[in-house]
């Protein structure tokens, strides 16, 4: 009886630090109809949106180094949201060819 009572509490516990932890998605990159790129993210423990404009800006030179191009910046959307701890970042850029 006590060992099923642990078991169940331990379940219990373990089913409740598991679901309040979340894994941030990974972003993606997509193409949009002119040519330029778009790669967003919003992360729930992150307050900080140009922190994550820094990563996706990363990952974007990155995108275009892989294609023999360039990173060119089109339009960057920041919002920070320390009341609800999330950060929204959105990179909007195109790969032009390399000089």
């Amino acid at each position: 009886m006590r060992s099923t009572l642990l078991t169940i509490i331990l379940a219990c516990g373990f089913f409740l630090l598991t679901s309040c932890a979340t894994v941030p998605p990974e972003p993606v990159i997509e193409e949009l109809q002119d040519g330029s790129f778009r790669i967003s993210v919003i992360y729930e423990t992150e307050w900080s949106g140009q922190f994550l404009t820094n990563k996706l800006i990363k990952k974007a030179e990155i995108f275009c180094e892989e294609r023999q191009q360039q990173f060119e910046k089109v339009q960057f959307t920041v919002k920070d949201d320390g009341r609800f701890n999330y950060a929204k970042s959105e990179v909007i850029f195109k790969c032009i060819k390399a000089k």
